[in-house]
This record gives C-alpha cells, sequence and structure tokens, in this order.
C-alpha cells in the first residue's frame, strides 16, 4: 500500500499544486501516567490534521481527571494559520507545551503572549 500510495502522491502533486497541504502527514500518539496525558505531535500541523488534533485534544481533556495535558511538539515540523489557533487556544484552556529548535520554540513563546 505504502507503494502505491508514494506512485500516486508524486503525480497528484505536480498536477494539482493548489492541494498543496493535503498530502502532508500528521501523526499524534497519546501516551499516559498518573501525572499527565502527553498528545506527541510529528509531521505537519496544517491542513484537515488541526481538525484531527482538535479532536483528540477535546478527547483527551474529557479524561484527565486532575492530570496536567503536555502537547509534545518536537516532531513538528510545520504550523499553519489553523494549527496555530488551536495551539493558542489549547494554552488558553491549560495545555503545557514541550518544543525544540529556534522555529517551535518561537512558536510557543508567541503563544503563550
Amino acid at each position: 500500500m505504502g507503494n502505491l500510495w508514494h506512485r500516486l502522491a508524486i503525480p497528484l502533486r505536480l498536477a494539482f499544486p493548489e492541494w498543496k497541504g493535503w498530502l502532508a502527514m500528521l501523526k499524534i500518539s497519546t501516551h499516559e501516567n498518573d501525572q499527565k496525558v502527553r498528545l506527541q505531535i510529528e509531521g505537519a500541523l496544517a491542513g484537515c490534521w488541526v481538525k484531527e488534533l482538535e479532536l483528540t485534544w477535546r478527547m483527551a481533556c474529557a479524561v484527565l481527571r486532575g492530570r496536567s495535558l503536555w502537547v509534545d511538539l518536537t516532531g513538528t515540523t510545520r504550523v499553519d494559520t489553523a494549527g496555530h489557533y488551536l495551539l493558542k487556544l489549547m494554552h488558553k484552556e491549560g495545555a503545557q507545551f514541550l518544543a525544540s529548535g529556534p522555529a517551535m520554540q518561537a512558536l510557543i513563546s508567541e503563544i503563550k503572549r
């Protein structure tokens, strides 16, 4: 299946450049322990994937039971405007962030203002 996807993705990207965001991938992993729930975000937080993170975040909030919520952006490669807005909303609702690299650290600093 992966090989077929690769063969389809390249021609589609060339044929439909206006679809630039939909081929980006995002992996969301949830890690839980007694003290926190951590959402690990890997890839591009952009386009339709922002809604996926929002749904995962809302489900995680429903089962926090006094634990803190952390959003791990150390594997995040890009954040679009909608992703930025969602991260800002998550921060307003109490989420804490892990980030590495100058771009993600600057983004988190801006979100916390």
